[in-house]
Order: structure tokens, then C-alpha cells, then sequence
């Protein structure tokens, strides 16, 4: 019992001292601390010398440094710098984010990248500079030793305290929160409690604020907006225009109306039109731009001994040799050194000691042209230079919202005059189906009018995460299957019950459904038996790609149906396992590039595109935001394949649109275009022999 009691003893004690940050020391060198307080370039030279101390800065780096510095001493200041690959760019705004931390410049930073974990990167990133780099620890105990005593145990940070009172420290996945410290005089540390959050983009950031333990309430008073853009995004018309209303609308604001914030960008222009190309342009004066190219003059033998001789010796050797491509290497360094001066000739680099000397690089002009021979002259134009070539159109212009919304919207609820037949698709997921109901003229004009998600959102809400309504709920006690079989069946009897009003007082119904059965195929066939109405029939979508047989070119099978239309392509075949039931399978690819023209046609003419009056900001998201074009050239020609935007999971409305057209061909009663004929095989000819 006394052994227990010993035990019970020590481990109280441990787990004070655990909790228990000891006596702060003063600063080994207060000198030091004090002549960067105003001075973030010699900071960055002087606290991270393995980083941005490693080599001396370019001029270029140097006037940058200078203006995220006065951005943050004076304030109001929007500075965006461009830097090439290579440049340390990331690495600058981080170490300037603890500049601008430990000497409390600055209270609450959030910390913004393309999306949430490339900015939880850099709070990790933040919180190993903060624990490992001594001298930091040497020089700012008061911040760096509550982080050590954590030691990475973020329930530590709840129960941490200095001389008795709480410190307040945050520690976790998206934040990271200094220390509330008094020093002797009683007074908290100027860097008291100084916060770093980490948010993506496209995540929630309006309304950011922190409520302090004096019971104030603390806003951004600085933002570092690093990296903004994905390829993905830079490329989607969409997805810029997104990107730029959030920079405008919650980042800028962040700060409240009474003060302008005062931030740092740093990124590089992906593609001309992108959300960096236009911060960069005339229309945001509030932002102080600098594009910084690797090579400011290219060489005079540029297009001669570079891209032609140097260029043959790096890239010509036997890819069957294990040490070719090595020796190959070699003798491209050998040719350099021996015509360097030549070859340096008229070329200027923006910064000297940028090479990789481990690799046999001497000189930032020989490391600038190994990146362009080694990855083409596009990946170089952007990643280097920060002035990219303009990718090969993909054929396909996507509006932006706001421009659908300013042209394609119509004063009327009703569906136009014009339309002849009403069709619909129903989008199957594992919590709710989405479903629009669609018009279509006999100049195949698209009419979407009625749209939304099962069961009905009383909130609104139609992102599939923000649901709130699910199947689970309306379904109460039903296995995953049973639930989709259920709501299939419920939701065709709605939607075939209502009759849809043409302006005229005509009144129309639906004359052909498709229900997309890529998941719980055998639950949704339940569901539409169980329907037992006509024209309703599974639908498989195909993303047929440029290396494949298009889908009107395969042979016939038995009993099949097929398309008319050159630009819907669909198949209606037998399932021998189900019932003889029929399925449709379309390709997609097709569909949607056909909708994105009809997007486009002028108001008025044949094949336009209209939307009823009321707020269609989610399908508009899932028409031009969700998935991005790309031109692909293959044996059978060229065609343009879609594909998911990361992060922007919600095309479940667009595959609903293009389900109705595809539906809509079926019926026979539009026409989509003409189908191509058939590549018939050559006959083999009979072998004459000759005795």
C-alpha cells in the first residue's frame, strides 16, 4: 500500500512538471534580438542559417523582402511576389510569418493555401522551426520553450501553466498560438498569445476571429496567401473567377471595415488569365506586384550551342545503359565548362547562386537551361518565368456563372414556348439523390427548370457535405440497398405525377426518365421495377477517351438500340442477367461537351441554353466549377475529355443535365446531329496460287 501510495506520489509530481513550463531565461544575445526587429532581411540572414541564410539573396529577393517587411510595419499593403522555382518562395513566408510573430508586429496570421493541407504544411513547418531551431530558442525563450514543454502532446496545451496562471498555448493540426507570458514587470510579452491559423482557399473563412483571455476579441490583422492556385484551378475559367471573389469578398475583409489588411502573396503564374496573372494586372491597384523570372536575358547562343549542342549531349544516350543517362550528364558539364564564357554571353540571371552544384551545376545560366531542355519550354515558361505560354485551347470556352447569370436566365418560371418533349435524370448517391427535370426544343435548345436534391433540404443546402436530410433518416431501419431501392421508387412516382406548364398554358409531362446505376446497380433496378412505369431505365456513363474506339463505332450487339445523334452518343442494350431489362450506356465526354456549346450559343437562337428566374448559384457550381475540359488527339481524332476538379467533388447536377439530354435523344423527338458511319473492316482478299 505504501509502495502504491510512492507511486501515486511520483506520478503527480511528473505530471506537474509536465504541465509546469520552468523559469524563462533572458535572451542569450539581446543585441542580436533587438537589431531584427525592424529588419526582416536580416532576420531571415541571421536566425535560419541553413535556409534563407544559406546563400546570399538576389537584388530581386531583396526588394521583395523590403516590401513584405513594410507591409507589415506600415500596413495597408497588399504584396505579391512571383517567384521562380527554386527561389525559396514558400520558405520566406514562413520564416517571415515568425518575424512577424515573435515580435508581436502582428497578432492573428491566418495562413492560406490552395487548399487546407497544403496549409496545414505550414503550420507543420511552423511548429518544427519553433522547436528545433536553437537559435530562436536561445533568443526568444519566451516562445519557444512553452512549445518544447509540449512536447508535440496537444493535450499538454490545455492544462500548461507558468507561474501558476494558464498559458494559453495552441497547439493542433490547424493551429498554432503563442504563450500568454508576463515578464517581471508583470506585463504580458508583446508576443503574448500571437495566432496562426490554417484555412484552405475554398474553405470557410469569413468571420474570422479569436476571442483573447482578457476577454477582448481579436481579428486578422495580416494574411499570408500562399500558393493560391492548383494547375487544375489556374486552367478552369470557373474556378479563377471563385477563387478571385473569395480573395475579394472574405480575405480582404477579414480585417472589418475600419482598417485596410495589410497581406503577402506568394505564388506563380500556372496560366495567362489565372487568379495570379490577373492580381498582377492593372485591375488590383491595391496590390504591389513583382514577377521575378529566372532568366531575366536569355543567352546569345540561346537557340545554337544551348538548345542544339548542349542540349544533344544532355538528352542523346543509350536508356538500356544504367549509368547513359549519368555519363550523358557529364559530358553536357564538360561542353559548359569548356565553352562557358560563350555560352554565359548576353544571359542574365536573376539570382547567382541558384544551381545544384551536387548535380555538377556551376552557374544559375546552366541550372535555368537544364529545366528548360529537361522539362519543355511550357513548365519553364511558367515554373521560371513566371510568364507561361497559352495552353492549346481545349476547343471549349466555360462560361462563369456570373456571365450565365447576367444572359441566360429568363423572367418566367415556366418552360418557353418552344419545347416539344420533357425529360429527367436522377443521380444516385449513398445519402440523397439528385435529380433535374429538363426541356428541350426541336432546335435542341436545353431548358433545365426544375432541379434539387431527395429528400427535400428545408435548409436549401445542396452540397452533398452540407446535407442534412438524408436517406438514412427518411429510411429509418433499412439496410444501405434497401434505402436507394425505396427512395428510386418514391422519387419517380413524384416526379412522374407532376404535369410541367409550358408559357403558353400548355401542360406537359415527363416522357423519359434515366437513373444512373454506376452505384447500388441491383438497388436501383429494384427501384425502378418496383416503379413499374415506362420509359425509366438505367443509365451507365462512359468517359470514352481518345485511345478508344468511339462508342457509335463498335459492332451492333443483338437487340440494340442506338444513337441517332452525332454529338449524344448512347447505347440502349439487353441485360440478360436482368429480367432482359434494358440499360443505357453514353459517353459522357460527348454530352458534356455538347452541353458546354449549347452553354454558349447566344440567347435567341437555335440550341441556346435558358434557366427559369430564382438563384441557380449550386447548379451553376456544378456546371462550371466542378469538372475542367481537356483536348486529347488519338487515333480516331481529336475529342475533348472532362475530368474532376480536385476538391470540388459536386457534379451530381451536371451529370443530372446531361442524363436528360441523353434521354431526350432517345425519345426521338430532337435531333443532336448526325452519327458517323461505321468503319467497316477490309475484306481480305483470296490468295491466288500459282502452280
Amino acid at each position: 500500500m505504501e509502495l502504491n501510495e510512492k507511486q501515486h506520489r511520483y506520478q503527480a509530481r511528473k505530471a506537474l512538471e509536465a504541465q509546469t513550463v520552468p523559469k524563462i531565461p533572458p535572451p542569450v544575445d539581446p543585441d542580436r534580438r533587438e537589431a531584427c526587429r525592424n529588419d526582416l532581411h536580416l532576420f531571415l540572414r541571421t536566425y535560419f542559417p541553413h535556409s534563407t541564410g544559406l546563400s546570399p539573396f538576389s537584388e530581386d529577393h531583396i526588394l521583395a523582402i523590403k516590401r513584405m517587411e513594410n507591409s507589415i510595419l506600415k500596413g495597408g499593403g497588399i504584396v505579391l511576389t512571383c517567384f521562380p522555382r527554386g527561389f525559396g518562395k514558400t520558405t520566406i513566408s514562413e520564416n517571415l510569418a515568425i518575424w512577424a510573430a515573435v515580435y508581436g508586429h502582428k497578432r492573428l496570421i491566418p495562413i492560406i493555401g490552395a487548399d487546407k493541407p497544403a496549409a496545414s504544411d505550414t503550420i507543420d513547418s511552423l511548429k518544427s522551426e519553433l522547436t528545433v531551431n536553437e537559435l530562436l530558442a536561445d533568443d526568444f525563450p519566451e516562445v519557444v520553450m512553452p512549445f518544447i514543454h509540449i512536447d508535440n502532446k496537444s493535450q499538454r496545451a490545455n492544462t500548461q501553466k507558468y507561474n501558476d496562471e494558464l498559458t494559453h498555448v495552441r497547439w493542433s493540426g490547424d493551429e498554432l498560438g503563442f504563450a500568454w507570458i508576463k515578464g517581471d514587470d508583470g506585463e504580458y510579452r508583446d508576443n503574448s498569445g500571437v495566432l496562426f491559423r490554417c484555412l484552405g482557399i475554398t474553405g470557410r473563412i469569413r468571420g474570422m476571429s479569436v476571442k483573447l483571455p482578457n476577454g477582448k476579441k481579436q481579428r486578422p490583422d495580416f494574411f499570408i496567401l500562399d500558393d493560391p492556385q492548383t494547375d487544375e484551378s489556374a486552367r478552369s475559367p470557373a474556378q479563377v473567377e471563385k477563387r478571385m471573389s473569395i480573395y475579394q469578398k472574405s480575405i480582404l475583409r477579414l480585417g472589418g471595415h475600419d482598417k485596410m489588411l495589410s497581406g503577402v502573396i506568394n505564388a506563380t503564374v500556372i496560366e495567362p488569365e489565372d487568379m495570379v496573372d490577373i492580381l498582377l494586372s492593372d485591375k488590383h491597384p491595391e496590390v504591389e506586384g513583382l514577377r521575378i523570372p529566372m532568366l531575366k536575358e536569355l543567352s546569345d547562343v540561346h537557340e545554337t550551342m544551348w538548345l542544339e549542342d548542349y542540349a544533344d549531349l544532355r538528352k542523346t544516350y543509350n536508356p538500356e545503359d544504367p549509368d547513359g543517362r549519368r555519363l550523358a550528364i557529364q559530358r553536357a558539364n564538360e561542353f559548359y565548362l569548356e565553352n562557358r564564357i560563350q555560352m554565359d554571353s548576353g544571359a542574365l540571371p536573376t539570382w547567382e547562386h541558384c544551381f545544384a552544384a551536387a548535380d555538377g551545376e556551376v552557374s544559375a545560366v546552366q541550372h535555368a537551361y537544364n529545366i528548360l531542355i529537361d522539362d519543355g519550354p511550357e513548365v519553364f515558361a511558367s515554373e521560371c518565368q513566371n510568364d507561361p505560354i497559352a495552353s492549346r485551347p481545349s476547343g471549349i470556352e466555360i462560361l462563369t456563372p456570373s456571365a450565365i447569370k447576367s444572359t441566360r436566365i429568363m423572367g418566367s418560371a415556366m418552360l418557353p414556348r418552344d419545347t416539344e418533349v420533357v425529360t429527367a435524370h436522377i443521380d444516385v448517391q449513398k445519402n440523397a439523390l439528385y435529380y433535374c427535370v429538363t426541356g428541350f426544343s426541336k432546335g435542341f435548345s436545353v431548358y433545365p427548370f426544375h432541379y434539387g436534391v431527395y429528400p427535400d433540404q428545408r435548409s436549401g443546402r445542396m452540397f452533398y457535405s452540407d446535407l442534412r436530410q438524408t436517406l438514412r433518416k427518411k429510411y429509418v431501419g433499412l439496410s444501405d440497398e434497401e434505402r436507394i431501392t425505396h427512395a428510386v421508387r418514391d422519387l419517380l412516382r413524384i416526379l412522374h405525377s407532376r404535369t410541367y406548364e409550358r408559357q403558353d398554358g400548355f401542360q406537359m409531362k415527363l416522357e423519359m426518365c434515366l437513373v444512373d446505376a454506376g452505384y447500388q446497380t441491383d438497388a436501383v433496378f429494384d427501384g425502378i421495377t418496383s416503379f413499374g412505369g415506362s420509359n425509366v431505365y438505367r443509365m451507365y456513363g462512359r468517359g470514352v477517351r481518345s485511345t478508344e474506339v468511339p462508342m457509335l463505332m463498335n459492332a451492333r450487339k443483338k437487340g440494340e438500340r442506338r444513337s441517332k445523334d452525332l454529338f449524344v452518343p448512347w447505347r440502349q442494350l439487353i441485360d440478360i442477367n436482368k429480367r432482359s431489362s434494358r440499360y443505357v450506356l453514353a459517353c459522357v465526354n460527348s454530352v458534356k461537351t455538347f452541353l458546354h456549346r449549347r452553354i454558349r450559343t447566344e440567347p435567341g437562337q437555335d440550341g441556346q441554353f435558358r434557366l427559369p428566374e430564382g438563384n441557380h448559384d449550386y447548379l451553376l457550381h456544378s456546371l462550371c466549377s466542378s469538372e475542367y475540359p481537356t483536348e486529347t488527339e488519338g487515333p480516331y481524332g481529336r475529342i475533348v475529355e472532362w475530368s474532376v476538379q480536385p476538391g470540388v467533388p459536386d457534379n451530381h447536377l451536371l451529370d443530372c443535365v446531361c442524363g436528360s439530354i441523353v434521354a431526350a435523344s432517345m425519345t426521338g423527338q430532337v435531333a443532336f446531329g448526325q452519327p458517323p458511319a461505321r468503319v467497316s473492316k477490309p475484306q481480305k482478299k483470296n490468295k491466288v496460287v500459282y502452280l
